[in-house]
């Protein structure tokens, strides 16, 4: 199943403190993060302030957006250089664990105050690894900049943006272990990108001004489930888990939201809804929940002609109100529902058989571009070439080796 979700992986949303010790000039309210998550529906998003991280900010947002049924993570964007003195920020996401974020905050904090009395707040190669080795982060290098430049990025952009990813332009400090370490220490060294804003501009917003965050709106959406767990899935595959909205492959018009409602007091079935999301749903209940009487009810209510049922009579006294995923109330006259396969049936015959092709028809069904045996139709081939490769070695052996023994009886023959 596809599930795009919008994220937005670096915003302001408190006073932090910049490299030269001045204080951001951040306008934020509470209000404003509550319009921004319901116009752009955003799912997960990452609050990364300047070098300081305010816990109450951090608690008080992921309790608006859980209310939301959205995400946020804890971050914060560090100042550094590279290796050739170029200033550059590092936005770093941790994963959502509360004792350590806590820890995280507090060491962050304290160093932070501690540069102060330095020429200027720059952490090194050495303090990043020191403070962010002991956490599972995932960190994003860009410019120095207050904003990335992809306002509309377009497709060459976006790859070469998500290629930086696969060579490890996104660290992820998941162990605290010598061999990892020693092998991020030289990030800062081997980044000899000059214009990294390119890349931050594409995932995030880098938002200050939260009433005008539409000019900063980036679009941007990803392939997973809005968690830390789902960025790090989504990077093993950039290429096709994170996109810009208008490039993703969109399932209209389908059925988001089903609603019952008592016509009378002989309902036996008690006032609610269903959610539903894009690509295939499960629905999961012991014999006599209600799966088939749903299924019944949502035929009966989107379908032009039905079979009647006298088993489920009853549900004639329930109104039922069907959704799309705009919240537009459906019915026959627009949309198309077709029963699909039996997919519960399939998989029962397919787990009690050794015939393979069976669990390929399944999988087959449920995602469109499964290639059925590719790996070993790709060693067949391979191995098939090689064979080739080893047939024409051998013919040219024993033909170089016929040249020299007719060469060796005419020289003895002179």
């Amino acid at each position: 199943m596809e599930e795009w979700n919008a994220i937005d992986l670096h915003v302001h949303t408190c006073q932090g403190i910049t490299r030269d010790k001045t204080q951001d000039v951040v306008n934020f309210k509470y209000t404003y993060l509550q319009e921004v998550i319901q116009k752009y529906n955003i799912k997960l998003m990452a609050v990364t302030n300047h070098n300081k991280i305010n816990m109450e900010n951090y608690i008080l947002m992921r309790h608006l957006l859980k209310i939301q049924n959205s995400n946020i993570l804890m971050g914060v964007e560090l100042d550094t250089n590279l290796s050739i003195g170029t200033p550059i920020h590092i936005a770093t996401i941790f994963e959502a664990d509360f004792k350590s974020n806590y820890e995280a905050m507090k060491q962050i904090n304290k160093k932070t105050d501690e540069k102060l009395s330095e020429q200027e707040i720059c952490y090194s190669n050495q303090e990043i690894i020191e403070i962010l080795g002991k956490y599972n982060v995932l960190m994003i290098p860009h410019g120095n900049k207050d904003k990335g430049i992809f306002k509309n990025a377009n497709r060459e952009q976006i790859e070469e943006a998500l290629k930086k990813i696969r060579e490890g332009f996104i660290r992820i400090f998941d162990s605290p272990s010598d061999w990892k370490l020693a092998k991020i220490k030289g990030f800062l060294t081997e980044l000899n990108e000059q214009n990294l804003d390119e890349f931050g501009g594409v995932l995030f917003s880098d938002v200050r001004d939260w009433s005008k965050y539409s000019e900063k709106y980036r679009n941007f959406y990803m392939n997973a489930q809005p968690t830390f767990k789902g960025i790090l899935h989504s990077i093993s595959n950039p290429s096709y888990r994170f996109k810009p909205y208008n490039e993703i492959r969109k399932n209209n018009n389908y059925i988001s939201k089903i609603k019952f409602y008592k016509k009378n007091e002989r309902s036996r079935i008690e006032d609610g809804e269903i959610r539903l999301s894009s690509g295939y749903n499960c629905i999961i209940g012991k014999s006599g929940s209600g799966k088939s009487l749903l299924l019944h009810m949502i035929k009966k209510k989107l379908l032009r002609s039905t079979d009647e049922n006298e088993n489920y009579n009853f549900s004639d006294n329930t109104e039922i109100e069907i959704f799309n995923e705009d919240g537009r109330l459906l019915n026959s006259t627009m949309i198309n529902l077709g029963i699909g396969e039996n997919l519960y049936n399939k998989i029962i015959s397919a787990s009690s058989t050794d015939d393979n092709y069976d669990f390929y028809s399944i999988i087959s069904l449920l995602n469109n571009s499964f290639i059925k045996e590719e790996k070993f139709s790709k060693f067949k081939n391979e191995y098939k070439k090689r064979i080739k490769q080893y047939v024409t070695l051998i013919m040219e052996i024993n033909n170089d080796k016929q040249k020299l023994i007719t060469k060796k009886i005419n020289y003895l023959m002179i």
